[in-house]
């Protein structure tokens, strides 16, 4: 893991992309419940918005460096919270950023394959992609269902059609192979395509009511098409009640571990 500020700042800068959904983290309390969304990331700051904002906020390079100085120590506890106070007004950002930072690294770790390309060759999935915010929740709430234990990069979620490159799924969990979607229905069936096409056996899809003008509907129409293609009891497709927008973490977690747990 890296330990200089400036590598672990290049790495947040890497991985944080706008749209992201962090969780509100602190070492007394673990996740507080709370949210807020990254609208940007740049050279010299975060740009950070929740709900309970009246606008954007950005936190600095430099209270980013404060507070790493004494992440460690922070994080067992032998410097507490109201010390930090001292050294930035942003504490609860950062914190939860760095927090994020380790989780991602740590779900990062188990992919066989990681290589820079892979991560930045699916425009349909991260700049591009309209709900991209949406699905970044989604995959939050995976990991945390999953402890961390998700694969999300490389050669394990990737489809070989023969030409071009290869399309990509959202994650595996173990032997399941995931897709999120919050798209209209026309583009969740399209999806349905890439998860059907995986070569793991098992399959999990997860819709966020978002986009689509009947979630149920689209629910059951993508079971009625997995059911032409896969065997009985190897997929699974369900409902998240959250969304990028409002998140509903804990509900959502529940949601997502029972059917996995299903799945096997």
């Amino acid at each position: 893991m890296v330990t200089s500020f400036e590598g672990a700042w290049a790495d947040i800068r890497r991985r944080l992309i706008a749209g992201t959904v962090v969780n509100n983290w602190s070492a007394d309390q673990g996740y507080t419940g709370g949210t807020f969304h990254i609208n940007d990331v740049n050279e010299a700051a975060v740009i950070v918005w929740s709900n309970q904002m009246s606008r954007e906020r950005a936190i600095s390079k430099r209270d980013f460096e404060r507070i790493f100085a004494v992440w460690p120590a922070y994080k067992v506890r032998t410097v507490r919270r109201g010390e930090l106070a001292k050294l930035s007004q942003n504490t609860t950002y950062i914190l939860s950023i760095l927090h994020w930072r380790e989780e991602y690294q740590s779900s990062a770790a188990l992919t066989p394959m990681t290589p820079p390309a892979s991560m930045h060759s699916r425009p349909d999935r991260v700049s591009v992609r309209r709900g991209g915010r949406h699905d970044e929740y989604g995959k939050q709430v995976l990991r945390e269902a999953t402890k961390g234990a998700v694969v999300e990069f490389g050669t394990p979620v990737e489809i070989n059609y023969g030409t071009g490159q290869p399309a990509c799924i959202d994650a595996i969990v173990g032997d399941i192979a995931v897709e999120i979607e919050s798209r209209v229905s026309k583009q969740v069936r399209g999806a349905v395509l890439d998860l059907i096409c995986h070569p793991h056996l098992k399959k999990l899809l997860v819709l966020l009511p978002v986009h689509m003008n009947n979630p149920e509907v689209t629910a059951e129409q993508c079971r009625n098409i997995m059911k032409r293609f896969c065997p009985d009891g190897t997929f699974r497709v369900i409902i998240l009640k959250g969304s990028g927008n409002d998140p509903q973490l804990a509900e959502d977690t529940v949601i997502v571990a029972a059917a996995l747990a299903d799945l096997g």
